[in-house]
């Protein structure tokens, strides 16, 4: 059996933690934004998107740039589709989630 040193265990915590805050910020930042309607909006701004994807703001602008993110620019303000985004990742998985590019395979 293998040992787990308590750094590493602290390592793994915390790491799971700050996930946790951001989706809890990402949720709640939805809940205020999106009282119209029971389901969230599945449009995000930068900001929303950043906070979604856990990546800084600054690799959402090169990307969108570039033209290999989907996103829409409407008076000069970003905006992003959730479905988009998560099919552009699912692009991307790797391993187990292999599936999700691979429409009909479960």
């Amino acid at each position: 059996m293998t040992e787990i040193s308590e750094a590493s265990v602290m390592t793994l915590l915390d790491r799971l933690a700050e996930r946790i805050a951001v989706e809890l910020a990402f949720r709640l930042a939805g809940e205020r934004s999106d009282s119209v309607g029971d389901a969230p909006s599945p449009w995000m701004g930068t900001d929303k998107a950043a906070i979604y994807l856990d990546w800084p703001k600054q690799r959402l602008y090169k990307l969108c740039a570039n033209g290999s993110l989907p996103h829409y620019k409407q008076e000069g303000r970003l905006l992003f589709h959730r479905g988009e985004l998560e099919r552009w990742l699912a692009q991307f998985a790797e391993g187990e989630r292999d599936w999700l590019r691979r429409p009909g395979k479960s």
